[in-house]
């Protein structure tokens, strides 16, 4: 048997070409009594309001000349999952911001494009959570939404999920994004993986130097230069565990205090080291996070709550 899925291959992906998938298409029949089509054009993620919307638009721009498929009754979407209806109905909004009207409460500062839809969303979020009623999963009933029922999907999330992110925590809404710059590049969670990598492979000078530097080991910048000063060319690694030798007699505060910080980080390296052998990865990290204090650390930082949604989504 093959699957495809025509829409799919209009991005190009991987070489894909659409007419391939349509010759294939067009080869069998619904009815075929040794070679069958089965196509599965039910969708069960989304209101039949949506649909109905995605498919009025996509029966004017899709065709054959554009995409490789007429979009007709065969190519539609159809609900396949049953939602219950609300006092407020369900219809498709479309948000159109005038930059230079007052269709929307925008301040009197200049702001780019992306800032202004990314407020024209705010806006409309802070209206909907507390009023809008929609199904919760777990019980089965109407609530009031939340700020986490909703999602914002972007057509690109470079340069665009830091803008929303920021406009966002303006407004008091928390949000995590999921784009792979964004969300890995976010300090607590580079820190995270850097723990990670270091148990996995403790010789690794670049993770090893950003967990000293952190919250998590607490080392400044004069202290790393401390660790290293004797030999610039060896493992900082190598150089961690000659500096905790040779000063475990050292009496001098400043050594001192060093020495007590790499005490502790080489016993949680150890103990989370043989902890990765046998205990899965999502527990690792919440032993990781509970043991260093860290994710309070995080939910202190200004932007707790989007920091501890983005450790959350780590685990």
């Amino acid at each position: 048997f093959m699957v495809g899925d025509v829409k799919q291959s209009i991005y190009r992906f991987r070489l894909a070409r659409p007419e391939i998938f349509m010759e294939k298409y067009k080869t069998y029949a619904p009815d075929g009594e040794r070679e069958q089509r089965i196509d599965l054009h039910k969708n069960f993620r989304s209101r039949r309001e949506v649909l109905q919307s995605v498919n009025y638009f996509f029966r004017k721009l899709m065709g054959e000349d554009l995409g490789g498929i007429a979009y007709d009754e065969a190519a539609a979407l159809y609900a396949g999952a049953q939602f219950p209806e609300t006092e407020e109905g369900q219809e498709t909004e479309i948000l159109l911001v005038e930059k230079d009207g007052k269709t929307w409460e925008m301040e009197e500062t200049e702001q780019n494009d992306r800032e202004l839809e990314a407020l024209a969303i705010a806006q409309r979020i802070l209206k909907l959570v507390g009023n809008q009623q929609i199904l919760d999963k777990e019980t089965g009933a109407l609530r009031p939404a939340e700020f986490g029922d909703i999602a914002v999907l972007l057509r690109t999330a470079t340069g665009w999920a830091e803008t929303f992110s920021e406009v966002f925590a303006s407004k008091g809404i928390p949000s995590y994004t999921a784009s792979r710059t964004g969300y890995f590049s976010a300090r607590e969670v580079v820190t995270v993986l850097n723990i990670l990598r270091v148990c996995d492979n403790p010789l690794q000078d670049l993770p090893l130097t950003g967990v000293l530097y952190s919250p998590v080991v607490g080392c400044t910048s004069q202290e790393l230069a401390l660790i290293r000063e004797k030999n610039e060319k060896e493992l900082l690694f190598s150089s961690v565990l000659r500096y905790h030798e040779e000063n475990r007699e050292e009496q001098s505060p400043e050594k001192r205090v060093l020495w007590e910080k790499l005490d502790r980080f080489l016993s949680f390296l150890e103990e989370t080291r043989e902890l990765c052998t046998y205990t899965p990865v999502h527990q690792v990290i919440l032993q990781i996070l509970e043991r260093t204090g860290y994710g309070n650390y995080a939910r202190a930082m200004p932007d707790g709550e989007q920091r501890s949604a983005n450790l959350q989504m780590l685990v």
